[in-house]
């Protein structure tokens, strides 16, 4: 069980996970956490989630009792009426949805966008990464359109030249 419970070990304590019973007892939890029961720690609507025959799985929103805000999901498994419960830290939570929502603005050709970075962990190097990539994408965007103007340009110098200076070759029928 202790090389289970390592695998499990977040070193920025952004994420933790849960196996629990249908009452909330914790079977195993990450590493560090001393608590025995959800109850312990959580707002009474995730045990109550837990409980209820119809649950399968959810998403939610919820609070330690210390006010903490977290991004819960649990799914219940088939072995001993168990749910497995992973929390997230809704901040890091957030940062991924304000990297989501810059995504869904470059899809509709904001290419202007930059997503504010609060994390030196990979959201945080992600978010990095598409600031570069929407910067880039928009000078390349603007070198394009400057370079379609000069040859939009160059093809009205080309006619007005060719109206005002005729060719001085004459034609007549098929001799020149």
């Amino acid at each position: 069980m202790t090389e289970l419970a390592a695998n499990f070990k977040n070193p920025r304590g952004t994420t933790e996970i849960y196996l629990v019973n249908e009452t909330g007892k914790i079977l195993f939890a990450t590493p560090g956490r001393s608590i025995s029961n959800l109850n312990e720690f959580f707002d009474k609507e995730i045990l109550s989630m837990i409980h209820s025959t119809e649950f399968h799985d959810f998403t939610k929103e919820t609070r330690s009792t210390t006010g903490v805000a977290w991004l819960a999901s649990g799914v219940k498994i088939p072995v001993g009426n168990w749910s497995i419960l992973s929390l997230v830290d809704k901040k890091q939570a957030l940062s991924a949805v304000e990297l989501y929502n810059a995504t869904r603005q470059v899809i509709q050709g904001n290419f202007n966008i930059q997503v504010d970075i609060k994390s030196q962990d990979e959201i945080g190097s992600l978010g990095k990464s598409f600031n570069i990539m929407a910067t880039e994408v928009a000078r390349l965007i603007i070198e394009t359109a400057e370079k379609s103007r000069m040859e939009t340009e160059l093809k009205t110098a080309k006619t007005v030249q060719e109206t005002l200076f005729p060719s001085t070759e004459a034609q007549i029928g098929q001799m020149q």
